[in-house]
């Protein structure tokens, strides 16, 4: 048996949307898959219809933005959240500041970048993504690909200009993992680092 449990659609940094992305699925020969889109969950109701319709087996999951804070210099880490009920408040709050604050890291990022690339502007990286996705940045290399930075968005990472080391990153800013961990506990769910996975 074939399982995917960390999937993302255009609904976050995925390059299907999820009527795409469902029968590539089945295509792939795989039986059990989750979706796990960036600090969302909206995604889940269309999942799970195409799910039912090609006799697959749906998990819903979400990919929650976090930070490690056990040492002096704090951390990102994306915890894999399996089932929670995204509705519970805790749980909701969490996601609708991560998704700000991710458009405000673009934002910054985007005026960092601007010092080499001044055409690249906020309203064109989001003429690029589906309306309301979640910001990453992978929709930043998509942009400095289309702009002719590099042939793919992947090369665009291959070139170091968004790591963490580059002159233009900004970190996330996110809540503490434990916390986040413990509110996906409180929502019914299964929280596992993605590293883990």
């Amino acid at each position: 048996m074939k399982i995917d449990l960390h999937l993302h659609s255009k609904n976050s940094d995925g390059v299907d949307t999820i009527a795409e992305l469902i029968p590539k699925v089945a295509e792939a020969g795989i039986e059990v898959f989750a979706l796990t889109d960036h600090d969302r969950a909206d995604g889940w109701a269309k999942a799970r219809e195409l799910a039912t319709e090609l006799n697959l087996s749906f998990i819903p999951g979400m990919e929650i933005t976090t930070e490690g804070r056990f040492t002096e210099k704090p951390f990102g880490i994306h915890l894999l959240a399996y089932l929670p009920n995204p509705e519970l408040p805790e749980l909701r709050q969490i996601l609708e500041v991560n998704q700000s604050a991710r458009h405000v890291r673009i934002q910054k990022f985007i005026k960092n970048l601007q010092t080499d690339y001044p055409e690249l502007t906020y309203e064109y990286v989001l003429s690029l993504v589906l309306p309301g996705a979640t910001l990453g940045r992978p929709s930043l290399a998509t942009a400095l690909s289309k702009m002719g930075v590099a042939p793919t968005p992947g090369e665009v990472f291959n070139m170091g200009i968004l790591g963490k080391s580059g002159p233009y990153y900004v970190r996330n800013e996110a809540p503490d993992v434990l916390e986040v961990i413990r509110t996906v506990r409180q929502a019914g769910g299964v929280p596992v680092d993605r590293k883990s996975t």
